[in-house]
């Protein structure tokens, strides 16, 4: 083998490994950040001893009824309020990572009893459904738990005087290739069914916000424009929820 093959071998192999290493290193840090995730979970079920805006503001007592908005849900939720917040409102942030719906409503009366918003902002149930494709025998149980829940926070929610705006669970963005593996179509079918749910629920003091119309295209996908990852929402998308927010929050108050 000539001294020029032997040279391009070496830098080809030399290559693969700093490749493989980089590789490895950044599955460790992600199989880490899930331990450290799932231990927390475990040590705090509900999130109640994370350091949120929402708890900051009720042990100072800053949450009381000038609260215009609260934000409760997911880290959709958290975004919302910690990412685009609607001009000219008085907003408190009850949204938490990574929580299922059975996690919201158990946090419900612990946390929501004591604020006097004049509208909830409810967006939660991804992460109940994203959970499909690895527990495909309990998909049915998944879908009618999520919808459970929304009922359990919906019935304790109305217990307030406040205006509830319910949205629909927000439309995936385009399925990247790290997720392919662990990812299904039922997931997209579920979260259809739970929307079809959710826009049953409407009432006098429960007003639906469909959200596919807002940040979907044609495809059903999240418009590439409103996209921060598959899951998640970027600014943009949240100060076009807004417009639909506020509209919705006008119309109300005329209709009071």
């Amino acid at each position: 083998m000539s001294r020029t093959k032997v040279q391009v071998l070496i830098a080809f192999l030399s290559v693969a490994l700093l490749g493989s290493l980089a590789a490895n290193f950044v599955g460790f840090r992600a199989c880490k950040a899930f331990y450290t995730r799932l231990q927390v979970a475990k040590l705090d079920p509900l999130g109640l001893l994370a350091a949120s805006n929402l708890e900051r503001k009720v042990l100072s007592n800053e949450a009381t009824e000038s609260a215009t908005l609260l934000f409760f849900g997911d880290s959709r939720a958290r975004q919302w309020a910690a990412m685009a917040p609607p001009e000219g409102h008085h907003c408190i942030n009850g949204g938490i990572n990574d929580q299922t719906t059975e996690q919201i409503a158990e946090r419900f009366k612990a946390q929501i009893l004591t604020i006097h918003p004049e509208f909830l902002v409810i967006q939660m149930g991804i992460n109940d459904l994203k959970a499909i494709p690895l527990l495909e025998a309990r998909k049915e149980r998944i879908v009618q738990r999520c919808k459970e829940n929304i009922d359990r926070i919906l019935r304790a929610a109305l217990t307030q005087e406040c205006d509830v705006i319910l949205t629909t669970v927000f439309p995936l963005g385009q399925l990247p290739l790290s997720r392919r593996l662990v990812w299904s179509e039922d997931v997209a079918s579920a979260i259809d069914e739970v929307n079809d749910y959710i826009q049953s629920l409407g009432a006098e003091r429960v007003h639906i916000m469909d959200t596919k119309k807002v940040l979907a295209g044609d495809d059903g996908v999240i418009k590439r424009g409103y996209s921060r990852d598959f899951l998640h929402l970027n600014e943009g998308a949240y100060e076009a929820l807004n417009v639909e927010l506020m509209a919705m929050i006008e119309e109300i108050r005329l209709k009071s």
